[in-house]
């Protein structure tokens, strides 16, 4: 299998707590999903079930009391393991008898995951390699070991090849600096441009994402930028080092669906044009129908539901999906009321035993109190033991053939809802 046939991001078992006077709180708790080159994958779920968590533990931005405890997060990029090998020269082999020499596992010589994190850039065995003939770096197969990086490299990680748009403009940008020199900035950093050519990079930047007069608005301060406009220059600052994933923490949030609309077309034109992957982090349904390909279901730290798109909205297998959906307005509906998932979200210090859904879910019973349910083939009810687009998964009891009396939810969905795209259920 080559590089470019693997997933270019894979997350296992992810776990991280943070830790107050209350206890642990553990906020993502054995995560694990893949994302291909290209694909737009969404996290959804209520606030405090754990997205935006998962996205900065990937980006390594977790702060104390925090800490990432466990898993693996693996970056399949060859441009990034050549410029971490570039970076990292003692991490090069001597020449060996094929006439390469070979990028070895570079590792700090202490630390842990969480704490003072070591290094490590492994290679695919005799795939990796620099030629000797011309002095310059060939990669063809590598990958990044996310959370064992240190510092340094994941400094050129972020920005260059893992970008991330905040879910507040106004507090992504700073207020003392243009908004065109915040561009240019990460351009010099990770580009390795002179000012005439960042500060041309930094306008081209400004004119994709739509900015009027880019030239002009370049020397503008982020307070003279509208909240949309403000918004397409944190994608720009994203766009400018031609990442491969952009993580985007609710980017549309407190925009007009004027606005909206052209910011998720314009991320959906990237992802076509430059095959860039996009992780998007929203409670918002109605955006991941418009612009994403599959979705994974998080609730209390730990995913309970992934599948496509399509197979989510028109055949949701969890009770919690199920009652998000029927939470979402809809034009023509005819509902006095819209259906709400009763209670709150589990304090997540002291989670509910078996299943931590079950406190609000009207289907439960005694083995939802009593069992965890494992995240399953929803065909088969067989566990499954690494993540796969391909398979509708969900983790409860139904699949299992554990509950006596099973789920007997019905999801209906009008004529009109299928024909206007699906976003009604």
């Amino acid at each position: 299998m080559s590089a470019n046939d693997e997933p270019l991001l894979s997350v296992d078992n992810l776990q991280t707590s943070f830790y107050t006077e209350e206890g642990e709180v553990k906020a993502v708790n054995d995560v694990s999903y893949q994302i291909d080159r290209g694909e737009r994958f969404a996290v959804v779920g209520e606030s405090g079930a754990g997205k935006s968590v998962t996205s900065l533990s990937l980006m390594r931005l977790i702060d104390d009391p925090g800490r990432i405890k466990g898993g693996d997060v693996t970056f399949r990029s060859t441009s990034a393991v050549a410029k971490l090998a570039r970076q990292f020269p003692e991490g090069v082999a001597t020449e060996n008898r094929s006439g390469y020499i070979h990028v070895d596992e570079l590792r700090a010589e202490s630390g842990s995951v969480g704490s003072d994190p070591g290094a490590t850039v492994r290679d695919r065995p005799t795939e990796v390699a620099t030629s000797l003939h011309d002095g310059s770096l060939h990669v063809e197969a590598g990958h990044v070991d996310v959370l064992d990086a240190p510092d340094e490299a994941m400094q050129e990680l972020r920005g260059a090849e893992i970008a991330m748009i905040f879910q507040d403009p106004h507090t992504a940008l700073n207020p003392v600096y243009t908004v065109g020199e915040q561009i240019a900035e990460a351009v010099r950093k990770h580009l390795d441009m002179g000012d005439a050519a960042a500060r041309e990079r930094a306008i081209e930047m400004l004119d994709r994402v739509g900015i009027p007069d880019a030239e002009e608005r370049y020397s503008d301060y982020p307070h003279e930028f509208s909240g949309g406009m403000q918004q397409r220059a944190v994608i720009a600052i994203a766009l400018s080092c031609d990442p491969s994933l952009i993580v985007a923490d609710e980017p549309t949030t407190a925009l007009d669906v004027t606005i909206e609309a052209q910011i998720l077309d314009l991320l959906k034109e990237l992802s076509d044009e430059e095959d860039v992957a996009i992780q998007l982090i929203t409670h918002d349904l109605g955006v991941v129908a418009e612009l994403c390909d599959s979705v994974m279901v998080m609730y209390a730290g730990k995913p309970v539901e992934r599948s496509s798109v399509e197979e989510l909205y028109y055949d949701p297998k969890h009770p919690y999906t199920v009652g998000l959906m029927s939470s979402i307005p809809r034009i023509g509906d005819d509902r006095d009321r819209l259906d709400t998932v009763p209670g709150t979200m589990p304090d997540l210090v002291q989670l509910p035993s078996g299943c931590s859904f079950h406190p609000r879910c009207p289907y439960a019973e005694d083995a939802c109190i009593q069992h965890e349910p494992p995240l399953v083939d929803t065909e088969t009810g067989e566990p499954i033991e690494e993540p796969d687009a391909d398979i509708h998964t969900a983790a409860c009891l139904e699949y299992t053939g554990d509950l006596q009396d099973g789920v007997e939810f019905d999801v209906q969905i009008r004529e009109d809802a299928a024909a206007d795209g699906g976003e009604s259920v």
